[in-house]
């Protein structure tokens, strides 16, 4: 079913979620939903990092909303026009959106205007490879320079281990796309570059591409890749 905002108590700006999180043996469900509340403990599943050449004050304001159209305007992975929110913009709202043939549910967990950040969890994951028990994702900004913000997104997943190396590679996709999509928007670019991995020399130890190419963000192949991989890029000059 869907989740439900729930305003009973808790501090201003964080949605009192009915449930213990940090269990080690189970995490409670999140209300409404199939997946677990997975607790931010530890080394975060997966971790982006990234540059975006705006002030920190401008980054925030656009990457604030969790859903309308004041998201796909800047991220453009989404294949409506909007992204619908199942009530107000604030903590306890759900998102829902689709792109290609996954639908996606997104509860709102909190948001923190002053330090630049928020929290969501997983609710709805249709077409996803079974063996996905849920994600807790955090963004947060830190100014680097008066027109400089580092962004960075982090995740916390509980997976079986058949999935595990998909589903970390296809976040890692998708949080180093959404921090050039910031960037794209601030800098506009002059198109995209498509590289596809044919083939690279059998090494020892981990094997993978890395490219970087004209300012862009650095990216890289999953490690021992299927080759015919694509890779893309945005092109400033």
């Amino acid at each position: 079913g869907k989740s439900k905002r729930c305003d009973e108590g808790g501090p201003e700006g964080h949605i009192p979620l009915k449930f213990a999180a940090g269990l080690a043996e189970h995490n409670p469900l999140i209300q409404g939903s199939d997946f677990e509340n997975i607790p931010m403990t530890g080394e975060p599943t997966t971790k982006v990092v990234g540059t975006v050449r705006a002030p920190i004050a401008e980054v925030w304001e656009l990457a604030r909303p969790f859903g309308g159209s004041d998201v796909t305007k800047w991220w453009k992975i989404y294949d409506d026009d909007e992204v619908i929110l199942d009530g107000p913009d604030a903590p306890g709202v759900e998102r829902t959106f689709k792109v290609g043939v996954r639908t996606t549910g997104e509860i709102l967990a909190s948001r923190d205007d002053k330090n630049n950040n928020f929290v969501y969890k997983l609710t709805v994951a249709k077409g996803y490879p079974t063996g996905y028990y849920g994600t807790s994702t955090s963004v947060s900004m830190k100014e680097i320079g008066p027109n400089e913000t580092e962004v960075t997104w982090r995740s916390w997943s509980r997976l079986h281990s058949l999935v595990q190396e998909a589903v970390t590679a296809g976040q890692k996709r998708a949080y180093g796309g959404a921090i050039a999509s910031l960037d794209d928007y601030f800098n506009p670019t002059l198109g995209t570059l498509d590289v596809t991995i044919k083939s690279i020399p059998k090494v020892k130890g981990r094997q993978y591409v890395a490219i970087k190419i004209d300012g862009s963000q650095s990216q890289e192949t999953v490690e021992n890749p299927t080759f015919d991989d694509n890779l893309n890029f945005h092109l400033f000059t």
